[in-house]
């Protein structure tokens, strides 16, 4: 009897111990001063993470900011749930209607939150700046640029907060680029310049999908999407056209930034149909003549 007793004191004893390292290890994660390199763990779905777009004015979201809320969904591993697990606050694309403007107020401090999109002066990255007291402008700086923060969340300081946004809209997604990939991240704050690529290929339309995509193939596979909402991506797209047109080749030298595009065309029996491509942004171009 007293054998057995024994044996289920060093049990408890064994889980007690268990459990205060367990304890332990989750309040030094909630109380050190949050880094860029804790993300993804500290904002997987057992966090009660929050991720929203950052527009509360009338503009609408761009897609390339849908794009990069899209991969830091499929990043964390929530695509698979329900999609009420993530919140978008947007018009025309609303997933669920938890979130609005005014009633913002209301989880800020129960949630770890990932805010994506570019700085406005009544936007969500503005409220969390004037609350931290900091600036979220890169000073002098005329170039393009993506900024990475993470702060204690100033309404809750056992959650996070973290903010994807850069210069313009392209800015974000290089920013959710350099988050993604996860290389050379560094403390709290992270201002990344974009790194233009120059590539050589032929243009044309690709059926292979279920939606038709212009593409331009270097001799890699897949080919890359041409991203035709930004920069001078539509203005390719039309002059490869035309010379297709004239019985032609379409063969370019194209410059611009590489990506990870992600869109949801449609909704299929309740679920996403979630798309992602590897894609150019095109800054500039030269059609190679024959």
């Amino acid at each position: 009897m007293k054998y057995s007793f024994r044996i289920l004191q060093k049990k408890i004893l064994i889980l007690v111990i268990i459990g205060a390292i367990l304890i332990g290890y989750f309040l030094f994660r909630s109380l050190k001063e949050p880094e860029l390199t804790d993300f993804p763990y500290d904002f997987k779905p057992h966090t009660y993470t929050m991720i929203l777009l950052s527009r509360l004015s009338q503009r609408k979201c761009t897609l390339l900011e849908f794009s990069a809320a899209w991969e830091i969904c499929k990043c964390l591993g929530i695509l698979s749930k329900e999609p009420t697990e993530v919140i978008f606050e947007e018009k025309m694309f609303e997933l669920t209607n938890r979130l609005s403007p005014e009633n913002f107020d209301n989880f800020k401090d129960k949630y770890n939150i990932i805010i994506i999109g570019t700085l406005e002066n009544d936007g969500l990255i503005k409220k969390v700046h004037e609350a931290v007291g900091v600036v979220g402008e890169v000073k002098d700086s005329d170039e393009r640029y993506g900024l990475l923060e993470i702060f204690r969340n100033p309404w809750n300081p056992l959650r996070k907060i973290l903010i994807i946004t850069g210069s313009d809209e392209i800015g974000v997604k290089i920013a959710c680029d350099a988050l993604i990939s996860g290389k050379e991240l560094r403390g709290n704050r992270m201002v990344i310049k974009p790194e233009e690529k120059t590539i050589s290929g032929k243009i044309y339309l690709d059926r292979s999908l279920q939606i038709f995509n212009w593409v331009i193939d270097f001799n890699e596979e897949p080919p890359l999407k041409i991203w035709r909402g930004v920069l001078k991506g539509e203005e390719l797209i039309d002059k490869a056209k035309e010379l297709i047109n004239q019985g032609k080749e379409a063969r370019a030298t194209v410059k611009g930034y590489l990506t990870t595009i992600c869109w949801t065309p449609y909704f299929h029996v309740g679920k996403f149909l979630l798309i992602c491509q590897k894609a150019i942004l095109v800054t500039d171009y030269n059609f190679i003549e024959d």
